[in-house]
């Protein structure tokens, strides 16, 4: 069987395990758009680009802990060295699942579009926070699978508060929208020059420290 259907099949694997949870949080993140939508007339504009940045940067923290903590704390690394798939193939998985419960929310906000078409323009930033989370969590999992116990999530959770901060200083900074429409398009090609370095780099050494473990190292 080719190593790239067995990582897919992995990935299957992963989704499946969590379908009802992953149902319940795509449904409340397109409920949360669609009455954010509803109520900006009165709110402004700030809480319809704040909504998907929050609820992505904390739900990530979710995956993590499903994708790795969950695998260590159950010692399932031991059982999935023992099938046949290399240590590569089984980081590979990880992150090909991470990337596609992250591409979910940029779509998300899609459908209120119907109901404001302001939600094009915060479909494009929930699209490019969504890059940037993806190659924050990829090193995020390595410190996932380094740390132990409840050090393992002082790390990510300072980085997305950090991130969260960020981001409300950024959108009451450009809450008019002409300056945040002309200043929106000169962050793009940086993300995209940025993101693939990032996620390559941080996905090898993710692959080398799980190759260097040994499998009673890989549990929590």
């Amino acid at each position: 069987m080719p190593a790239i259907l067995k990582i897919f099949i992995m990935v299957a694997k992963d989704i499946r395990l969590k379908i009802v949870n992953l149902v319940f949080i795509w449904t409340a993140l397109v409920a949360g758009s669609i009455i954010l939508s509803f109520i900006s007339h009165k709110s402004g504009p700030v809480p319809l680009f704040i909504f998907p940045i929050l609820t992505s940067s904390f739900l990530c923290l979710f995956y993590m802990e499903w994708l790795i903590s969950s695998e260590k704390e159950g010692g399932t690394f031991l059982w999935l060295r023992t099938l046949p798939l290399s240590d590569r193939s089984i980081v590979s998985s990880k992150i090909i699942t991470l990337a596609l419960l992250l591409a979910i929310h940029p779509l998300a906000v899609l459908p209120s579009a119907l109901v404001n078409p302001v939600n094009l323009l915060v479909l494009l930033v929930t699209g490019i926070i969504a890059i940037s989370l993806f190659c924050s969590c990829i090193w995020g999992m390595l410190v996932f699978l380094v740390l132990k116990g409840a050090n393992k999530y002082v790390v990510p959770l300072f980085v997305i508060l950090l991130l969260s901060l960020f981001a409300l200083v950024l959108m009451q900074k450009f809450s008019w929208m002409p300056d945040f429409l002309m200043t929106l398009p000169a962050q793009v090609p940086s993300v995209i020059l940025i993101a693939p370095i990032s996620a390559l780099f941080g996905w090898w050494l993710t692959c080398k420290y799980f190759e260097s473990r040994d499998s009673s190292q890989l549990v929590d």
